[in-house]
Order: structure tokens, then C-alpha cells, then sequence
């Protein structure tokens, strides 16, 4: 429930989130090595499907606090390669929490 509160998650969506890591609970995660580019494909997403994907990103050792990255997710179409659309995501790094 700290995420919830904390992110501000609307409902709907935490619920979808919460549901989505039950599911993946326990199973090994694809693991991708920055500064590249990487593709996953024929993923069947039909127009309307809502598909959680959960992004671990660590920093490179000796990362600054401040320092910043940004990477981009498209969607593209299996068959042509076409761009149907996408998100860029910047990770800025924090100093770690107080407990």
C-alpha cells in the first residue's frame, strides 16, 4: 500500500499494476544491457490491450547523484517495422531514502 500512497497511483491503475506483479512473481526476468539498442518482438498487442511492463534500470557504478539518463520504448508493427507509437522516459538518480 506505500506505493499506492506514495506514487499516487490512480485506483484503476494500481489495481492493474498490483495484478500484473502477482503474475510475474517468481519468474526470471529478461535482462538487457544499456547504452544499446534492443527489440522485442511479435508481442500479440491488439488496439486497446493495456500491457504492464516493469523497468528495473540500475546506473552505472560510480553514477553521481543528479545525474540523468532518458531512453525511449516505441511500439512498432511486426510485419513493417512502422513506428505506431512510443514514450521517452528520463531516470534522474536520487539520494537513497531515509528508513
Amino acid at each position: 500500500m506505500r506505493l499506492f500512497h506514495e506514487a499516487k497511483y490512480p485506483e484503476r491503475q494500481f489495481g492493474l499494476m498490483a495484478n500484473a506483479l502477482k503474475a510475474v512473481a517468481g519468474k526470471t526476468p529478461l535482462v538487457l544491457k544499456g547504452g544499446g539498442t534492443a527489440a522485442l518482438t511479435g508481442l500479440p498487442i491488439a488496439p486497446g490491450d493495456e500491457i504492464p511492463i516493469f523497468l528495473r534500470i540500475d546506473p552505472p557504478r560510480g553514477t553521481k547523484v543528479g545525474a540523468v539518463f532518458e531512453f525511449d520504448v516505441v511500439q512498432c508493427e511486426s510485419n513493417s517495422g512502422k513506428a505506431l507509437g512510443g514514450s521517452r522516459y528520463r531516470v534522474v538518480v536520487n539520494r537513497p531514502a531515509r528508513r
